[in-house]
């Protein structure tokens, strides 16, 4: 099996993000710091705003 190099860039983004708190709710499930928590909300849900529910998932051109 060989490793993806572009795997590695994204998970250090990750750790990058959940320690930075610019997202609520992007938070480390357990003190180990070996599982996190990526906050969903259904874009079906009346108070979905696109903007701040989904801004995780907007960034562009990081990796």
């Amino acid at each position: 099996m060989t490793v993806n190099p572009g795997g590695r860039r994204l998970r250090q983004w990750l750790i990058e993000q959940i320690h930075s708190n610019l997202y609520s709710g992007l938070l480390w499930e357990d003190e180990e710091q070996t599982m996190f928590r990526i906050p969903w909300k259904h874009a079906g849900k009346q108070d979905y705003n696109q903007e701040i529910d989904a801004s995780i998932f907007k960034v562009r051109n990081v990796l």
